[in-house]
């Protein structure tokens, strides 16, 4: 999990990066009477990226807002079945998010669209659905194997 950790979190900083730099750069040139034409896709694209990467980094922080009244009045058994009735319901979305993500990549890819300024094929910016999707349904799994696991193992 170290590996997938380092490795998201390597992207999503530099998209990040990459992001604000084209944006300040394309300011700049703007000011000066020029310009980049594709960056403003380009951002867009970064900022679709961020987002469904992020996603992941949110579930492992647990930083998704949820309403926590009743696991916090809930103890023992109870609260436990209720942490997995909601992970397995996020489990669930997870796949078919990834399920339904690659069916749109695969159609997009059969059907040849391009983006408008950066002439990428639609199916690498789809793509980032169902590889989201995995990653989502990956730490769903594994805060499954927490909520099960004996304390202390």
């Amino acid at each position: 999990m170290k590996l997938l950790r380092y490795t998201e979190e390597g992207i999503l900083a530099a998209a990040m990066l990459t992001a604000t730099l084209l944006v300040c750069v394309n300011v700049a040139l703007r000011a000066a009477g020029g310009g980049i034409t594709w960056s403003e896709e380009a951002v867009r694209y970064l900022f679709i990226l961020i987002t469904f990467l992020g996603v992941g980094i949110g579930i492992r922080e647990g930083a998704h807002f949820s309403i926590d009244l009743i696991p916090q009045v809930l103890k023992g058994r109870s609260a436990q079945a209720l942490a997995t009735f909601i992970c397995l319901v996020a489990l669930l979305f997870s796949v078919l998010l990834a399920y339904y993500g690659w069916r749109t990549s695969q159609f997009s890819m059969e059907t040849g669209q391009r983006t408008p300024s950066l002439r990428i094929p639609i199916y690498v910016i789809y793509g980032i659905i169902p590889v989201s999707g995995i990653l989502m349904a990956l730490r769903y799994a594994y805060r499954l194997i927490r909520i099960w696991r004996p304390q202390g193992r």
